[in-house]
């Protein structure tokens, strides 16, 4: 499987840096509850990028944060990558504020260009999870044994199904709010 990370992160930008990521950060067996994606605390822009329907960040940070907790209810999620655009010490304020045990995997906003990946306060941190028959990667990917759970592609004109094989967890797509593993259709 880390053959074929790489493979599809060769297209990615930084792609040298993703070879350190999965050498941190190897794959690894996951078990969580729901899954969600590209919350991107902090950043404004996305705001306008991807239609979001919030006034500002606040609104954003707060309404992200409460369907979080109201999902998830201090069970376990797995964030999909990009979770923030702030300072570590910022983004940890909004990890603590979020219930139940917290798994990454690493997207590329998730990365300092030259420090590595980011000291995010999470229990569990990959470049890549296992669960059942689903492997969880932040870019969805090509040419894997199992059923894809990835965020990445946002609601802008610009995502592609990839293939039925495929599950964009991105909060965009699912009202801002985790989304039941067990519901995806391959558990």
């Amino acid at each position: 499987m880390n053959k074929i990370f790489m493979q599809n992160m060769a297209q990615a930008s930084r792609s040298k840096l993703w070879e350190r990521v999965l050498e941190e950060f190897p794959p690894g067996n996951i078990q969580a509850d729901y899954a969600w994606s590209d919350q991107h605390f902090g950043h404004k822009n996305i705001i306008r990028y991807a239609d979001r329907p919030f006034a500002d960040l606040d609104e954003m940070r707060e309404t992200m944060i409460k369907n979080y907790n109201d999902t998830v209810k201090g069970g376990s999620c797995v964030w999909v990558g990009d979770v923030a655009f702030l300072p570590d010490e910022e983004a940890n304020k909004i990890l603590h504020r979020c219930q139940g045990h917290k798994i990454l995997i690493v997207g590329n906003h998730d990365i300092h260009k030259k420090r590595g990946v980011k000291k995010l306060h999470f229990d569990e941190i990959y470049s890549m999870g296992y669960m059942g028959d689903n492997v969880f990667t932040h870019y969805p990917m090509q040419g894997l044994p199992a059923f894809n759970v990835h965020g990445h592609e946002h609601v802008n004109g610009n995502e592609s199904l990839v293939s039925n094989f495929h599950f964009n967890v991105n909060v965009e797509f699912h009202n801002y709010a985790p989304v039941k593993i067990s519901e995806l259709g391959s558990c």
